[in-house]
């Protein structure tokens, strides 16, 4: 998988987006249970899909320069789900996928968990039974849209290690009121901390649908 990971408080995270979507001829689908097999694509961000968007923060990215088919949705057959449909990446588009990065307090700090922009390296093809790698103008496509994002975040180093960082989430840093995952430790502004709960004993972020 191709992919780009950065950091960014969840209200810069939308201004990011609003970004990508004014900068590239792309539009955008909820990662979320549909009732039908398919999925509606936007070009605009409202505060309708806003509030689609917040339960699982991960929207996906089509667009005329590299998407030759519409999403591909399956169907989900037993539990709560059962009978929703769930936008496949692997298959169909080919789309790339765009996720906020996680942000909570716990202990007197702002968290941060990664967002990310990425694509598959491997996406199937129904017709022909067999996969077949991203194509040039995907790839493409992600480069442009990276260096998008990068125009809006700031590169920095944390414990040694580069990271792009928005603005907000790094004063926080640097205020000593936020902490990175670096690796499997966390740092703040002066050495490493102990993870936080969530980090302990379970995910991040929200959980994939099933």
């Amino acid at each position: 998988m191709g992919e780009f990971v950065y950091y960014s408080t969840k209200d810069e995270w939308w201004g990011l987006m609003e970004a990508v979507l004014e900068t590239h001829n792309v539009r955008f689908a909820v990662d979320r249970a549909y009732a039908e097999p398919w999925a509606d694509c936007h070009g605009k961000l409202t505060d309708e899909l806003r509030d689609e968007i917040r339960p699982l923060p991960r929207v996906y990215l089509v667009g005329d320069s590299f998407s030759d088919d519409p999403l591909y949705l399956w169907r989900q057959d037993g539990g709560i789900n059962a009978g929703k449909y769930f936008i496949d990446i692997s298959r169909g588009g080919p789309a790339m996928d765009l996720s906020m990065p996680a942000q909570f307090e716990e202990g007197g700090l702002v968290w941060f968990a990664e967002g990310s922009l990425g694509f598959q390296k491997l996406y199937w093809n129904d017709a022909l039974t067999q996969a077949y790698p991203a194509s040039k103008p995907l790839k493409d496509a992600f480069g442009l849209i990276k260096r998008t994002l990068q125009r809006h975040l700031l590169e920095r180093k944390v414990a040694k290690l580069k990271m792009w960082v928005s603005p907000k989430a790094w004063e926080l840093f640097e205020a000593g009121k936020a902490a990175f995952p670096v690796s499997v430790k966390c740092f703040t502004v002066h050495g490493e901390v102990p993870p936080p709960t969530p980090w302990r004993y379970g995910a991040t972020a929200p959980p994939e649908p099933p």
